[in-house]
């Protein structure tokens, strides 16, 4: 088990880089965007489109590290209305079951969806660059979820039985 952490730890010092970079190069570019069509008068060609982009990176990198610390926005209705202790890690472990599933399954779909564009050479409407490259992103960071999941389901089933 600790050699599946390391590769989660590792995961997340590489996709806190790639997420301070993306923060970094967003805010540049929106500055330059300010910069050139209030200041210079200019309309820098196509890049409104990047920061778009950029924010899909930096919020689908993000969900992947608030799966690993399950951080995710739930509603824990059972924790309020449940009392028995059993009860609730049940729940617990069904809920992460479901959600690795449902990762898994996206896992699949985003897979699909980035081959497709990778085969049919999809590129952005203004800048013309590939967009498998952020169809990858949602690939990785779906597959990065439902990994750190069934991490979860296992640590889940570990103290089930204890």
């Amino acid at each position: 088990m600790q050699v599946f952490k390391k590769i989660g730890d590792c995961y997340e010092r590489v996709i806190h880089w790639m997420s301070m970079a993306s923060v970094f190069a967003l805010t540049a570019i929106c500055f330059m965007m300010v910069i050139g069509r209030y200041v210079l008068h200019k309309n820098l060609g196509g890049l409104e489109e990047l920061p778009v982009y950029l924010m899909m990176v930096t919020a689908w990198l993000g969900s992947s590290i608030a799966s690993k610390y399950d951080k995710h926005v739930k509603v824990d209705l059972v924790q309020e209305f449940v009392k028995s202790a059993r009860i609730k890690q049940l729940v617990r472990l069904l809920v992460f079951i479901l959600t690795a599933a449902g990762y898994v399954l996206f896992t699949y779909l985003a897979f699909r969806y980035m081959e497709v564009s990778f085969v049919r050479k999809t590129t952005s409407a203004a800048l013309q660059f590939p967009l498998w490259y952020i169809h990858g992103v949602i690939f990785v960071s779906s597959l990065a979820s439902a990994y750190f999941f069934i991490l979860h389901i296992i640590e889940e089933g570990r103290r089930w039985n204890k």
